[in-house]
């Protein structure tokens, strides 16, 4: 291991060996016991990782982050429209409409009253005469007498 590849390491997976893939840190304990520098800087990186996680924001006074916002859309914005708190709350509550929910889901309905109508039309059962469900086994019998047979067996 070279201190460019330990140095990347250290970059990509912090100075938790334990967030490191198990085949770099062998090599890395033994690259670090043999060179001072690379040992520094794992030392220099684990009191960064320790302020990191001691490190809680400031629960400080909203108002000047709300005026830099405000600057900076003054700023962006055109020169007719002054931009006001209450200008800035008309652009944020202009910007969502409810048809963009709506209208999606609309056309979903009508696709989907389309798929029942199609799927719903009654399709003509087929009348199959031997089926005892539909005739009774007397009509059956009695309609093989309505037909006439030929010579050859045809049917007229």
């Amino acid at each position: 291991m070279t201190l460019d590849e330990f140095r990347n390491n250290v970059d990509l997976y912090s100075a938790d060996l334990s967030r490191w893939p198990q085949a770099f840190v062998k090599p890395a304990v033994a690259f670090m016991k043999d060179n001072a520098e690379a040992a520094a800087l794992f030392e220099k990186q684990l009191l960064a990782d320790a302020q990191l996680r001691e490190f809680t924001p400031g629960t400080g006074d909203m108002s000047a982050l709300e005026a830099r916002i405000m600057q900076g859309l003054a700023e962006q914005s055109p020169a007719s429209i002054p931009v006001t708190p209450a200008v800035a709350a008309a652009a944020v509550k202009s910007a969502w409409k409810p048809s963009w929910i709506f209208a999606p889901s609309g056309g979903l309905m009508v696709i989907a009253l389309i798929g029942f109508l199609a799927g719903f039309n009654p399709q003509p059962t087929s009348y199959v005469p031997l089926d005892p469900s539909y005739v009774a086994e007397e009509q059956v019998l009695a309609s093989a007498d309505v037909y006439t047979y030929g010579a050859n067996g045809e049917i007229y």
